[in-house]
């Protein structure tokens, strides 16, 4: 077992320490002969100038995965809540209809989803990303099966 972990994560650190070593000797050498971060420096400062700025797409990421995340865990824990406790007539049909949801792959929904978001005129927009994403069958799952 300790050696696969040792295979699993020899790509990772091998990936690290690359990092930080000359462009030269990434690919010569196992340990550098002194460490340099003009690679975090290019990505960092040097891409500022470039025609995408490496810090604007990160910091993109960070805002829209956290907003979906918070939004999935607030969403899915409310509706799977209402459905494993609150005892409605319509409740069993409500969770086979979320469960039928997660039979269908994704991309199946991708083009009605263009269109959508279109028609709302959200194109280019943090709302095309952000607003399909706030909810999730999984998550609601997940938490009705939790309560």
């Amino acid at each position: 077992m300790l050696v696969l972990g040792l295979i699993w994560i020899y790509p990772y650190v091998w990936l690290l320490v690359s990092s930080f070593k000359p462009a030269r000797e990434i690919f010569t050498t196992l340990w550098p002969s002194h460490f340099t971060v003009e690679h975090y420096q290019f990505i960092f400062v040097m891409s500022e100038k470039l025609e995408r700025p490496f810090v604007r797409a990160l910091m993109n990421s960070v805002f829209i995965s956290s907003v979906v995340t918070f939004s999935v865990i607030v969403t899915s824990a409310f509706i799977g809540y209402a459905i494993a406790r609150i005892d409605f007539k319509a409740g069993r049909y409500v969770f086979n209809f979320i469960i039928y949801q997660m039979l269908f792959p994704g991309f199946m929904f991708l083009i009605p989803l263009f269109i959508l978001v279109r028609t709302f005129g959200l194109l280019n927009t943090y709302g095309a990303i952000i607003f399909p994403s706030l909810m999730s069958s999984w998550g609601i799952f997940m938490f009705s099966q939790s309560f």
